[in-house]
């Protein structure tokens, strides 16, 4: 069970990429392949934090933390885009609070998660 999360983890960020490649050459379906993928993503990502927690890989705080607030990011940028595809005044509110948890949350928790290990094999 475990292989077929991380394949569709895999899946559904491929799809998020090429949505995303695609929308910036502005070609048709980019927003479907967006949509598709960050939704996809948005859904399998919890299970891979459950197994993950259930082998016991996020005993240390710093990066349960990462994981939370990479989670709450993904989860607030696709509600964001399911609302800006039906037009909803609350969704540029929502891409920027994800945008503002990603940068201020998620990726200190990772550089810091990156810089301990860097000092546990000096």
């Amino acid at each position: 069970m475990k292989r077929i999360i991380y394949f569709l983890a895999f899946l559904f960020v491929l799809i998020f990429v090429t949505g995303f490649a695609c929308n910036l050459l502005r070609l048709p379906h980019a927003l479907f392949l967006l949509y598709t993928g960050g939704s996809g993503a948005a859904i399998v990502f919890p299970f891979i934090f459950y197994y993950l927690k259930k082998e016991g890989k996020l005993q240390n705080k710093a990066e349960r933390a990462k994981w939370i607030s990479g989670l709450v990011s993904m989860s607030i940028f696709t509600i964001s885009t399911w609302l800006h595809f039906s037009y909803k005044p609350l969704a540029n509110v929502l891409l920027i609070a994800s945008f503002v948890i990603f940068c201020f949350a998620y990726l200190p928790a990772l550089f810091f998660n990156w810089y301990r290990k860097s000092l546990e094999k000096i």
